[in-house]
């Protein structure tokens, strides 16, 4: 319900941009992917880029909705990295509420060399917020237990291991409470890079607990 706001470290000011329908309300999940800016929608199973190094003026829609084969919307956009020998890939990530992975490479969506270049499934994520950068890296909650999607993209498919596997019963335990009372979209977690500590953070049907 809320305006996009970009700030200069003093002060809060709109972007000017124009959004899905008029106004950028419905607009959410911002990432940046070689100079530009990338959003979700609420509406839709869309996602809208704006021009390069740009802060205000139309955005321009990418319809996901056909590429994703299992359906559902996007909860995640990010740029994601893989490296072989001295060579490092840069893709732009789009994973979907069904757990459905798709790897973009070139430089923005109406680039002619823009191309699907991997696509991969994983368990379903939990909740909306349930992505987190590990570095380079990007590990999803899902209700299985937690993901690494480069772990997914370097194993086969029925061979990839949970980051979750030693706290696996407690772990779907969590996930099962915090759906049953409704806040899996609360479902959040980050890196505590001094103890090389996962932290996932669940809110159940007894209140809030990590």
């Amino acid at each position: 319900a809320n305006d996009l706001m970009y700030t200069d470290g003093t002060t809060a000011t709109l972007p000017g941009f124009v959004g899905p329908s008029g106004d950028d309300k419905e607009l959410w999940r911002i990432t940046t992917y070689k100079g530009r800016l990338y959003f979700l929608t609420t509406t839709d199973a869309s996602m809208y880029y704006a021009d390069h190094d740009s802060i205000s003026g139309a955005l321009t829609k990418y319809d996901l909705s056909l590429l994703f084969t299992l359906g559902g919307k996007p909860w995640y956009i990010g740029p994601f990295s893989m490296s072989g020998g001295d060579i490092t890939q840069n893709y732009l990530a789009a994973i979907s509420e069904q757990g459905e992975v798709i790897l973009f490479s070139g430089a923005y969506p109406g680039f002619t060399e823009w191309d699907i270049v991997g696509k991969y499934y994983m368990a379903a994520p939990v909740g909306r917020q349930s992505f987190f950068n590990w570095g380079t890296d990007i590990v999803v909650i899902t209700y299985d237990g937690l993901v690494s999607l480069r772990d997914i993209v370097n194993a086969p498919q029925s061979e990839y291991v949970f980051l979750s596997d030693n706290i696996a019963s407690a772990f779907k335990t969590e996930v099962l409470a915090s759906v049953a009372a409704g806040y899996s979209n609360y479902t959040q977690g980050v890196v505590y890079p001094k103890g090389q500590y996962l932290i996932i953070n669940f809110f159940g049907s007894g209140g809030a607990g990590t």
